[in-house]
């Protein structure tokens, strides 16, 4: 009996130590859990601006191809006007009318019509190039956002995981004087 009472401390310290050394382990768990997830916060974060920054690319191609199209839409325009302004001509001279007066006024009119389709034209294709462009920048903005979000909440992931191990390891603290003040 004598022997177990004389046990009894020797039995509480190696309990103490045991504890104290699960705690640390659990301290030490926790902070690299933390930069775990810390890690794969700024990796997404990272990915979601690489992906943002391709669609951006795309979007501004897109805005290129508009500008071509127009380019083509335009001349293909021109090419029609000129067609028809000349053959309006043709036909004038054939049918022995004089170029002058409501002729003339006629084949003006036609211009200036052909003048406002071409503007109408060049309006819209560079407005859906604008578009494009103003998608490319909000995409980009979003994959900016995303990787930011990925920095802040891999921060938070680091402090959130110190404040548990440092939690942690006060009660080991704790564990380990009251231990010894029974011993």
């Amino acid at each position: 009996m004598e022997a177990m009472a004389a046990a009894a401390p020797v039995v509480s310290a190696v309990g103490t130590a045991v504890n104290v050394v699960g705690g640390v382990a659990r301290a030490g768990a926790q902070v690299a859990n933390a930069n775990t997830e810390a890690y794969y916060e700024r990796e997404r974060g990272k990915a979601i601006q690489d992906q943002a920054e391709e669609e951006a690319k795309l979007l501004e191609r897109e805005a290129i191809i508009e500008e071509e199209n127009m380019a083509y839409e335009v001349e293909m325009h021109n090419l029609k006007v000129n067609r028809f302004i000349s053959s309006q001509r043709a036909k004038f001279a054939a049918s022995g009318v004089q170029m002058e007066g409501s002729v003339i006024t006629a084949i003006a009119d036609t211009a200036a019509w052909a003048e406002s389709e071409k503007a109408v034209i060049e309006r819209e294709y560079t407005t859906r190039a604008e578009s494009r462009r103003q998608e490319a920048y909000l995409t980009r903005r979003r994959g900016y956002t995303g990787a930011m979000t990925g920095q802040y909440l891999g921060a938070a992931a680091i402090s959130r995981g110190r404040t548990e191990a440092l939690g942690t390891l006060t009660t080991t603290g704790s564990t380990l004087f009251q231990g010894l003040a029974g011993a």
